[in-house]
């Protein structure tokens, strides 16, 4: 309530002297283009890697078959008594199977990267470096699932995308940090209260307040449209009307409005902590996590010799055809 007031109590100090103006609008652009540019950045850097891996992998592929071609004769008298098909199928489930473990790994590294990009946290000589609001949006994602058993990929990718927007329309990353938390906290109560799935909630909640869509919140009783917004503006005793506003205080604005009307949900999941629905959604996060921490142990030692797996399939493949 603290940190909702303060940004009411700024929102009121600002909005009052607002006027609109073309360096505000090439602030917001800026600030666009220099989220999209890190974003793409990152990226870019996460598939030079993927490609640097890609080419190891085949100079090793290449260095296998030919060191194998000696033996294919042999291979190919002992293949009438050894079942190479059942060695490919063995082979193919058991990568199969670890692949599907390590899914969830590299799901959760996507979705760091992509927080750590957006809230400014950066590695240099393999130590992690977190900016002020970085540092902070990093406890709460521990907080909010240490609490409640949520699936941290989830979060990573909801605040991430939720900070995004609010500072590509020039809001100051402290208070789009203090809203990217709250909202979060409210995906999961609106959620829990209408028995709604979190990615539902989530899309609406970032087409009400952060996109201005009027409809999205309907169905969950929440009316951001200027009917609700105006009282508001009055109670902070600004003049202007909600088009004369800049985007970022049109989505704090929507942000206060949604607060107001959703207060009979806030607080929904750790009420209900305990029922059947939600003990189902936590078991369900519990056994992504455990996967997660497996998969992740292995995401190094299974890379290395994944080029060499890959090969060996290749070669029993080649042979089997031969044979055939």
């Amino acid at each position: 309530m603290k940190e909702n007031n303060q940004i009411k109590q700024n929102t009121k100090i600002n909005l009052k002297n607002t006027t609109i103006e073309v360096n505000r609008l090439l602030k917001s652009l800026v600030n666009t283009e220099n989220v999209l540019t890190n974003i793409y950045l990152e990226l870019g850097r996460i598939e030079k890697k993927a490609s640097t891996s890609m080419g190891q992998s085949s100079k090793s592929v290449e260095l296998l078959k030919k060191s194998t071609e000696k033996a294919t004769h042999s291979i190919h008298n002992l293949g009438k008594n050894i079942s190479l098909n059942g060695i490919y199928n063995s082979a193919k489930k058991i990568t199969t199977q670890t692949a599907f473990w390590m899914e969830e790994g590299f799901a959760f590294q996507k979705q760091l990267s992509l927080f750590d990009v957006v809230f400014h946290n950066v590695e240099k000589n393999g130590v992690q470096t977190f900016s002020k609001v970085g540092k902070e949006a990093t406890q709460f994602q521990n907080k909010m699932h240490d609490a409640f058993g949520t699936n941290k990929a989830d979060t990573l990718s909801i605040q991430s995308m939720y900070q995004s927007l609010a500072t590509s329309s020039g809001m100051e990353e402290g208070y789009a940090k203090v809203m990217s938390e709250t909202t979060i906290k409210l995906v999961y109560d609106l959620s829990s209260f209408f028995h709604a799935e979190e990615k539902e909630v989530k899309e609406a909640l970032k087409e009400g307040i952060y996109n201005g869509d009027t409809n999205s919140l309907l169905s969950y009783g929440i009316d951001i449209s200027n009917t609700s917004l105006t009282p508001i503006l009055n109670t902070l005793g600004i003049k202007q009307t909600t088009e004369e506003l800049s985007e970022g205080e049109r989505q704090i604005v929507r942000y206060l409005a949604t607060l107001n009307q959703a207060q009979f949900a806030m607080g929904n999941l750790a009420r209900t902590i305990e029922s059947p629905s939600n003990q189902l959604k936590i078991l369900s996060n519990q056994l992504t996590a455990t996967k997660m921490a497996v998969s992740n142990l292995f995401i190094g030692a299974f890379s290395n010799i994944l080029p060499y797996i890959n090969g060996i399939l290749m070669v029993i493949k080649e042979v089997s055809l031969c044979l055939g």
